[in-house]
């Protein structure tokens, strides 16, 4: 199933229900790239009911059967009572997303600042604590580390686009992924270099085996804990 006929029976099966479709994130921008790329999809519908669930579950099966991650769900009023604590999510999602069927809600979205530097913090501090414990279930083995930096990259990503907004105030955020590296290492003055590393192991430009895997997931770690205290300090 492709993006165009989820989109066609998300109407069919909703009718009135459905309120409106999106694409965002890689999928809906320039970075898009359909060999490891993501569709993500957000669905608003009028009420976010069993019934309204059991028929999502009908049309996104075969969907999610092709490997592509279930939509996120919403009500219209739920987008709005959630800016305050998904100001990440949104601002990436607002940054780079299509309108596939209904209104276009997401455009006047107000995204407030102190929402967003108070969940960078949580998300930079508790990626660091989760890092940590998750090393730990891998032996030290460097394949089973390397999977743990592609596994995360995509993340701190989001998190880096967040953070220049919030440092520079800057629209011109980048859209591809190692821009957005480079300009984040640039302004809150870390080392981009494990980052990149991780993000070329995720779109298999390399293989854990020619690189130094334990010592770049040092870098890592120690980058994500400069960027959460700078964050913390704001």
């Amino acid at each position: 199933m492709n993006i165009e006929e989820l989109t066609n029976r998300l109407e069919s099966e909703l009718g009135k229900d459905l309120k409106a479709v999106y694409l965002y994130g890689s999928s809906a921008s320039a970075d898009f790239d359909p060999k490891v790329s993501d569709y993500n999809v957000m669905l608003v519908v009028e009420e976010r009911n069993m019934t309204t669930l059991n028929k999502l579950a009908n049309v996104c099966k075969p969907w999610i059967a092709s490997g592509n991650a279930a939509p996120f769900i919403f009500t219209e009023k739920r987008v709005l009572n959630s800016l305050d604590v998904f100001p990440i999510e949104f601002f990436d999602i607002k940054r780079s997303y299509k309108v596939l069927f209904g209104e276009d809600l997401i455009k006047d979205l107000d995204i407030q600042k102190d929402n967003l530097r108070h969940q960078l913090e949580n998300e930079f501090k508790g990626k660091l604590i989760h890092l940590s414990a998750a090393y730990l279930t891998t032996s030290g083995k460097p394949k089973a580390v390397a999977e743990l930096m592609m596994a995360t990259i995509s993340s701190f990503v989001a998190l880096f686009r967040g953070a220049i907004w919030l440092l520079t105030g800057a629209e011109d955020i980048p859209d591809k992924k190692n821009d957005v590296i480079q300009k984040a290492a640039e302004i809150l003055e870390i080392d981009s270099k494990s980052f990149e590393m991780a993000l070329k192991l995720k779109n298999k430009e390399i293989k854990f085996k020619d690189i130094d895997v334990l010592a770049s997931f040092d870098e890592y770690i120690k980058n994500i804990q400069i960027v959460a205290d700078k964050i913390d300090s704001i």
